[in-house]
């Protein structure tokens, strides 16, 4: 979806403080796209649609006397967009924690200059403004991985089978009766820092942090938590992003039935 407005206000906002007020913005654009899953069944009807990702980009351009400096390129805003003084078809909305992705100068004559903003929000769109959007957290013990990971888990049965020469298929011995059974645990992890420095050490601290012992995997997600214990570490690997940010993976294992 799309909506144009040839004039507006805008007003950027980080938690309660007025960072700028934009009267008479012009060419206004606010776009909103949303992409779904949707499961069908054997005849093709849709049996559930679950939504993957929402996502908001805001353009405008307004005339400022110089370049203003208290707007931060790659900072989050609470972006407000009201009618102007002329009155518009633009209604009063809030959208909460919008990213500045650009923020140019388009064409100057003298003391004046055409600015061009670009703002980017991921997620819904009813977020509360100033607040911080909740990540998915991992634990391993007390040591966090990453600023925020996700789990996956795989099951793997000790389930043998054995060829007998005068027997019509095979003989397959369970997991009950041959004994095991273990869980492989997946952690994605994401970690950003200041420097590409910082991030090298905080990877190879994390790998001499964690305990070489059993412990506790803790997934946090607002306030609501779930544990796996007796886990072992086992591996893990970075990406190579060569940017200050990097995504890891680690590896444990635990026994299906402890």
């Amino acid at each position: 979806m799309l909506y144009k407005f040839s004039v507006g206000d805008l007003i950027f906002k980080q938690s309660t403080t007025v960072i700028k007020t934009v009267d008479n913005a012009r060419s206004i654009n606010i776009e909103f796209n949303i992409t779904t899953h949707k499961e069908t069944d054997a005849e093709g009807v849709t049996t559930d649609e679950t939504v993957d990702e929402q996502t908001l980009t805001i353009t405008a351009e307004w005339t400022d006397v110089g370049f203003d400096s208290t707007l931060a390129q790659g900072e989050y805003y609470d972006i407000t967009l009201q009618p102007s003084v002329k009155g518009t078809g633009m209604a009063f909305v809030t959208f909460a924690r919008c990213r500045l992705t650009n923020y140019s100068v388009r064409s100057a004559q003298g003391e004046f200059v055409i600015v061009s903003v670009s703002l980017t929000k991921t997620g819904p769109l009813d977020s509360t403004p100033g607040t911080e959007p909740t990540k998915q957290k991992i634990k391993f013990g007390d040591v966090y991985l990453g600023d925020s990971a996700t789990l996956t888990v795989g099951y793997d049965g000790n389930v043998n089978t054995l060829v007998i020469p005068t027997a019509l298929g095979v003989l397959v011995r369970s997991t009950q009766a041959m004994g095991g059974g273990q869980l492989s645990i997946s952690v994605s992890g994401y970690v950003k820092k200041n420097t590409r420095l910082e991030l090298e050490q905080y990877l190879i601290s994390l790998y001499t942090l964690l305990d070489p012992n059993p412990n506790t995997l803790t997934v946090e997600y607002g306030l609501t938590t779930y544990t796996v214990p007796n886990c072992y570490f086992s591996r893990g690997s970075a990406g190579s992003s060569g940017k200050v940010y990097d995504n890891f993976s680690l590896e444990f294992l635990k026994s299906a039935y402890s």
